[in-house]
């Protein structure tokens, strides 16, 4: 396809990042991005979910990724707060999350919905309802290790050239081929929505 334009590639589930797909982020139209939703980093509670894959497999498709574009943005969801999760199950996900240097990480606290699996083993007392205190807590602490990952992702990636899309308005800003928002004011020269090629610093400064 003709045209100046690159493709940043949104949330999929775990089991579709293969070798192929690791591969097709060389390709220099693909951003450096990926979302891939992890939900937990305890294999226990993986399973009570029903997700069909454990931290190590997750860890063997994502490193498929890194290893063939090291800088890459590497998104994740995790749900916390799922029922029978207790403090050692649900340090299992702190420490996986730390140890694979994620970017970003969404955090969901658990809430029951009417009609779910997860409510009908709650309400047959196969899994035990987290308090809404403790979950509370368990976000803020995984918040701030989000806080963490995501400056050392911009310490890592800083002074490096990435392609940007200039978004004017208001507040004008650039989004990078990463997922790096950079607040951007007026750039002359730039209208919305063209492509231009941008550095920042490690407080997310940009230098063109």
């Amino acid at each position: 396809i003709e045209g100046e334009y690159y493709i940043r590639l949104s949330s999929i589930e775990p089991g579709d990042v293969t070798e192929q797909l690791a591969e097709l982020f060389t390709h220099p139209r693909m951003g450096r991005f990926l979302h891939v939703p992890l939900q937990s980093g305890s294999k226990e509670i993986l399973k009570k979910m029903r997700r069909g894959y454990t931290p190590g497999h997750f860890k063997s498709w994502v490193e498929l990724v890194k290893e063939k574009v090291p800088d890459i943005h590497l998104g994740t969801d995790i749900i916390v707060g799922f029922p029978s999760e207790n403090e050692p199950l649900f340090r299992e996900t702190l420490e996986f999350k730390a140890s694979k240097a994620f970017s970003n990480i969404h955090i969901f606290p658990f809430s029951k919905r009417n009609d779910t699996q997860a409510v009908k083993l709650i309400q047959e007392g196969t899994l035990t309802e987290i308090n809404g205190k403790v979950i509370k807590e368990r976000c803020a602490q995984l918040a701030a290790l989000k806080e963490t990952m995501a400056s050392h992702y911009i310490r890592k990636t800083a002074n490096n050239a990435y392609r940007a899309i200039y978004q004017a308005g208001e507040a004008p800003r650039l989004v990078t081929e990463n997922y790096v928002i950079l607040e951007a004011g007026h750039i002359p020269g730039l209208a919305h929505g063209q492509m231009t090629t941008v550095r920042y610093d490690e407080r997310k400064n940009v230098v063109l």
